[in-house]
């Protein structure tokens, strides 16, 4: 009987300790691809080096992001011009062309958020930058629940 009983207790130990979830860290962004090709941008693309006042997390965001695609298919380039006091951030939003896409180019206005992250909204697509590891990562908030990833390295 005791064993029955040991086994029993055992059994329910190992069924609780398999069903615990630890927390799951945000899904890691697409693959990067080197070379990932998006459009040449002919217009005044110079970085302004953000000055030193400025938090170091908001500074590392200064430059060229690229050789990366949305989910590892659609390639994209971000150009972080220019970043003023208050956490706004002039940039250049470019994509090559790919699938139903068009290869574009447009200056955006940003924002670095008060948890060091870098969001806009374009064509009604909300996005949100932030790096980890000298890798920008990026999310775009598709419909409902449907997003998609990236992973940048800096290119200048």
């Amino acid at each position: 009987m005791r064993g029955t009983a040991f086994l029993c207790l055992a059994a329910v130990a190992l069924v609780a300790a398999c069903s615990r979830r630890e927390p799951v860290a945000e899904a890691p962004a697409a693959k990067t691809e080197p070379e990932c090709r998006t459009v040449v941008v002919f217009s005044d693309h110079t970085v302004r080096k953000p000055k030193e006042s400025l938090p170091e997390a908001w500074r590392r965001f200064s430059g060229v992001w690229g050789n990366a695609g949305w989910d590892g298919y659609w390639c994209h380039d971000l150009y972080v011009l220019a970043i003023e006091e208050d956490g706004t951030v002039q940039l250049i939003d470019t994509h090559g062309p790919g699938g139903r896409h068009d290869g574009s180019a447009f200056r955006r206005v940003g924002k670095i958020t008060d948890d060091n992250r870098l969001t806009f909204v374009a064509d009604g697509i909300r996005r949100e930058y932030w790096i980890e590891n000298d890798i920008m990562h990026g999310v775009r908030y598709l419909s409902g629940t449907e997003k998609s990833v990236i992973a940048m390295h800096r290119k200048s």
